[in-house]
């Protein structure tokens, strides 16, 4: 099945030992993602094609060695942190950044195995939500302050961010987006008309295909 099609269905419960070797496959894939400039939270295995109910998340810090070609053909090496766009606002002579380690400091790493809801409080508007899996989009979702889950090691609470956190990564879990808790609906728009989400495609051939309404 392709990933489109996981991030629609609930995925599969695993044995224990099964889920910590995909844990090891999310964590690779975050690091490139966020070596590339995504700046990423943390991902669900139907996310990159696996058909599991595990996920992975991480609260860091991250900092990124690149190499920076230069409008006169030379090369210089920098370290940032950050989106990629704001060293090159800052210097015009930068044409193209190139990514080549990433350095991070883990505060929080949140590790999900088959995990279960319990019980959800305090609902809030959280603004801006983003996911990796739709780049450059935003949108306001219904979240809780706290969340408490039935996980592979035990029962666990979060709050904050953390609970922000895993709250999405269990939508995805289940087969929900972002979209599917946002609390800003599209305007009525054409299906050939241009998609409200600036991506520049037809509605029809971008959110619309997620039933985005």
């Amino acid at each position: 099945m392709a990933i489109d099609g996981l991030l629609k269905k609930k995925c599969e419960k695993v044995p224990e030992e099964e889920g910590k070797e995909i844990i090891k496959k999310l964590i690779e894939n975050l690091d490139r993602m966020n070596l590339n400039g995504n700046m990423g939270y943390g991902l669900a295995a139907n996310q990159i094609g696996i058909d599991a109910a595990v996920a992975y998340a991480e609260i860091a810090e991250y900092k990124r060695d690149v190499k920076a070609e230069l409008s006169d053909g030379n090369t210089e090496d920098f370290m940032i942190e950050g989106e990629q766009k704001a060293i090159t606002l800052i210097d015009r002579r930068i044409t193209k950044l190139v990514p080549t380690k990433l350095y991070k400091t883990i505060k929080q790493k949140i590790v999900l195995i088959n995990p279960e809801v319990e019980d959800m409080d305090d609902e809030f508007v959280n603004p801006n939500e983003g996911c990796l899996s739709f780049p450059g989009k935003k949108v306001s979702t219904r979240r809780f302050r706290e969340i408490t889950i039935k996980n592979f090691d035990g029962r666990k609470m979060f709050t904050g961010l953390e609970a922000i956190i895993t709250q999405h990564e269990i939508d995805h879990l289940n087969g929900l987006t972002i979209f599917d808790r946002t609390t800003n609906p599209f305007p009525k728009t054409g299906r050939n008309e241009p998609c409200p989400c600036k991506s520049g495609k037809k509605y029809k051939k971008c959110c619309a295909s997620w039933g985005i309404k």
